[in-house]
């Protein structure tokens, strides 16, 4: 035990040696800084600060009376800077605001190639170094962009509209207009959108006319940037990659005074320009459904600019028509296929200026006879553009009463369909339709009448995917041709609708739609099938993914001769509606109203309604709601509009309302009742005794009823208004039944409604028994049709004279007169006798006495 405490002991001892041998390291100052990672002549120009933070870290007990921060690099493409810090505590940090750097513009604009530089940060005390601190920075050549990584809209530097190739290339293009028979002025915004396009185009086919060669730009050029040729390189190399290409079409737009755009997304970047005196709001945009919005309304073009280089030169319209497809075809899965949006105007409000254009000499004149005109596309006449007009104003209504009734009717939460699509394949079907307006024709025709053929569903091919070994993006840039929307196009004219699914998912998904269909109407007796033509992507504020809401709705139904046979569409005599829904949401959250749809008449076209015209007024109005969509989406589903008619009637019947008691009385109150007990004339009292009471009502019942389900009838016979409650099983049907039969006898007509159809029909199968069924009119069957209602009428009216007064007459009285002896027999039950006892209660006391034992008393 001793051996093992001395062992301890000289442990400790060895260790305390050791710590005495080796102090513990001394606490020193620390600097804390930031750089910009990439600097060039385009950061020096536009007031970038490359030194976005610097402080002095005294982590120590000394203080410091003064220390002194110098900054310098190797490349010297800074000038060195010193600062001087007063009196520094233990334990203090010191940040400084003040950071400018002046940056050596000569050297940064005479960069040609990237290079790596050392900058160094040094704190002393005296001739004391307290702490150094180095940071690489990349010195950028003059013309390269830092990408996405760094300052984004920085990329608006390199577009520079005062280059002198860009006024070679514009008077091209003023040539061009002038040969088209147009004015050879490029004025810019001056004119209307047309005149916009024209100026456009003109530029489009001056480029054409050099014949560039495309080259292959480096990978990840957008998050990491690129060398970017200018306008005078390209213009003497004739080589360019796509964001060369687009960056010379920004500097040729903005310098008629147009505003471009620069479009980037993975791998690419195209350009674009405003078609009027608008913006994007922002330097930078990445609002990818706002921007394909106002595309659709004419708001803005975009076009694909590495066209110029095929060998082919393709049409100013094909050029849009594929700078569209790029954004069209980037799915909400697609997120990191979209970047960003440069919107070169709101960069220069931003003082983002361009790049400073070094003066050429004489002997490094631009060839300006190189331009050959042999390779420019036919100058097309301009598409129809939509121009902007005074919107109609609605004056506010006020929120009253019956218009929280109406809100309460429309579920405006993410459950109902109308405003968030179901996404189950089972439960919608989308369908490739690039032309809906076409497609709507179509059904408004069959609801028309005539005998037009039904639409046939087609599973879509393997175009140029999967199986086939058919390239689609070569294919697309020999033909200028999406493959799968002109089949779709071409499909839709032999009234055939495509369906991007398999065969036997396609027939999977019809047979549960179309029982889904069957049902709801065999259950509520309306058509609960819709075809719904476009759709909002909209996003509410606790949501990060998009709903998709339906904005036009055409009743439709599907066919199938047998159960092998495959399904075709055909229009059902309901009329196309708007989703109401949709626009109720609008208004009460958004206080967005689009007066053009809240009329009774919509706008319409030959055929039927006016499709583009409807998804125009929503583009119209929500364009300015970031991250929100008009989609032009085609879809087969199933809504519910169990709610909808009841919600219409109170909508437009408000001012007839107030003519209903009922109606009244919920509108206003229940009024205070009149002190005395008088019953109103015409309603049925039951305080005096039940049988008379029933006797003068005169009721005709047919079926058993008791005395409360006789009140009720009695009741309704007078006119009265009252609910009917009680549990399954205790006769309310049947109660139903006779005042229904009563109300007939009575010569008058009754509207019997219920939310599901199976109530209807078993109260129709209960007065079929009665042998009165031939008087129900079916106001909502599924198989009514003119001639059904006419057989109808028919048959009742055969009733009605087959119908012997006489015969009635004599059966009444007979019923009357037992009614009465039955009556009489209970009365004198129950008549008091001379010593104040009924005959009941002498039986009844009989009849207890018989059953007690006596017991005598000794």
């Amino acid at each position: 035990m001793e051996d093992r405490g001395e062992f301890s002991v000289d442990t400790e001892q060895k260790q305390i040696s050791e710590d005495t041998d080796h102090p513990l390291p001394i606490e020193t100052p620390s600097l804390q800084i930031a750089l910009q990672e990439a600097v060039n002549a385009s950061l020096w120009e536009n007031s970038v600060p490359i030194l976005e933070e610097l402080a002095f870290d005294n982590t120590t007990d000394i203080e410091y009376p003064a220390v002194e921060i110098t900054i310098s690099s190797e490349p010297p493409f800074l000038t060195p800077r010193s600062w001087m810090l007063q009196q520094v505590r233990p334990q203090e940090l010191r940040v400084l605001n003040d950071r400018d750097i002046t940056l050596d513009g000569a050297l940064l604009s005479a960069q040609t190639e990237s290079s790596k530089a050392v900058v160094t940060v040094t704190a002393r005390a005296g001739e004391q170094e307290l702490t150094r601190t180095t940071r690489d920075v990349r010195v950028l050549a003059r013309n390269e962009w830092g990408g996405l990584c760094g300052i984004p809209d920085i990329l608006a530097a390199f577009v520079l509209p005062n280059d002198p190739a860009i006024a070679r290339i514009l008077r091209n293009a003023a040539d061009i207009l002038q040969q088209a028979g147009q004015v050879a002025s490029l004025e810019g915004y001056q004119g209307d959108k047309t005149r916009v396009w024209a100026q456009a185009q003109a530029i489009w086919c001056a480029i054409c006319g050099l014949n560039i060669t495309y080259i292959n730009p480096p990978a990840s050029f957008v998050e990491y940037g690129q060398r970017i040729r200018l306008p005078s390189q390209v213009y003497e190399e004739r080589l360019a990659t796509c964001l060369d290409t687009t960056v010379l079409f920004a500097a040729c737009l903005e310098a008629i005074g147009l505003r471009p755009l620069i479009v980037l997304t993975k791998g690419h970047a195209f350009a674009g320009f405003w078609l009027s005196l608008q913006d994007a709001g922002a330097s930078v945009v990445q609002d990818l459904p706002g921007i394909r919005n106002r595309l659709k309304l004419d708001d803005l073009r975009i076009f694909e600019t590495t066209l110029v280089t095929a060998a082919r030169k393709p049409s100013f319209a094909t050029a849009c028509e594929r700078g569209e497809a790029n954004l069209r075809d980037i799915g909400d899965e697609d997120e990191d296929t979209f970047r960003e949006i440069i919107d070169v105007h709101r960069a220069r409000l931003r003082r983002i200026r361009p790049l400073s254009t070094p003066g050429l000499r004489a002997d490094t004149e631009l060839d300006e006879n190189s331009d050959d005109t042999s390779e420019q596309p036919i100058f097309e006449a301009p598409p129809t553009l939509r121009e902007e007009r005074e919107e109609e104003q609605l004056p506010d209504r006020p929120a009253d009463r019956v218009q929280r009734w109406c809100n309460r009717l429309l579920d405006m939460s993410a459950r109902n369909r109308l405003l968030n699509l179901p996404k189950s394949d089972r439960q919608q079907i989308e369908i490739n339709c690039p032309e809906p307006a076409t497609l709507e024709d179509m059904l408004a025709d069959m609801r028309a009448g005539g005998n037009p053929k039904p639409l046939r569903f087609i599973s879509a091919p393997d175009l140029m995917d999967e199986d086939d070994p058919r390239n689609k993006a070569l294919h697309q840039d020999r033909h200028q041709e999406n493959a799968a929307r002109a089949y779709a196009i071409e499909a839709l004219a032999r009234r055939e609708i495509v369906v991007p699914r398999k065969k036997e998912n396609l027939q999977n998904a019809l047979i549960e739609i179309y029982r889904q269909a069957r049902s709801a109407e065999q259950e509520g007796g309306t058509n609960v099938l819709f075809l719904t033509i476009g759709a909002l992507a909209w996003t509410p504020e606790d949501k990060s993914k998009p709903y998709l809401a339906p904005l036009i709705l055409v009743p439709v139904i599907l066919e199938r001769a047998s159960i092998k046979s495959p399904f075709t569409l055909r229009a059902h005599s309901d009329e196309t509606r708007i989703n109401t829904t949709l626009l109720e949401m609008l208004r009460a959250d958004y206080d967005i109203r689009i007066p053009l749809l809240e009329h009774d008449n919509l706008p319409e076209d030959e055929a039927g309604l006016d499709v583009p015209k409807i998804i125009e007024a929503f583009r119209l109005h929500l364009r300015h709601i970031p991250g929100w969509e008009v989609r032009e989406h085609v879809s087969l589903t199933t809504l519910s509009f169990s709610k909808f008619l009841m919600w219409k009637d109170l909508l437009e019947r408000r001012d007839k309302l107030a003519t209903n008691d009922v109606a009244s009385r919920l509108l206003n109150g229940v009024q205070e009742p009149a002190q005395d007990n008088t019953t109103p004339s015409g309603e049925f009292s039951a305080s005096q005794d039940l049988d008379t009471a029933l006797a003068e009502a005169d009721l005709v019942c047919p079926m058993e009823a008791d005395s409360s389900q006789l009140k009720a009838v009695a009741r309704a016979a007078a006119g009265e208004n009252f609910v009917l409650i009680g549990p399954p099983g205790t006769g309310k049907s049947q109660t139903i039944g006779n005042i229904i039969a009563n109300t007939l006898a009575q010569g008058r007509t009754v509207l019997f409604v219920a939310e599901k159809r199976t109530a209807l029909e078993v109260v129709r199968n209960r007065l079929e028994k009665l042998g009165i069924a031939e008087f129900c009119l079916d106001l909502f069957s599924p198989k009514a049709s003119k001639m059904g209602v006419l057989q109808q009428f028919q048959t009742a009216q055969a009733a009605l004279e087959d119908f012997q007064q006489e015969e009635y007459a004599h059966t009444k009285q007979t019923l009357d007169t037992l009614r009465h002896e039955l009556n009489a027999y209970v009365h004198a039950l129950h008549a008091p006798r001379r010593n104040g006892w009924t005959p009941y209660r002498g039986i009844g006391i009989t009849l207890r006495a018989q059953e007690e034992k006596i017991v005598r008393i000794p």
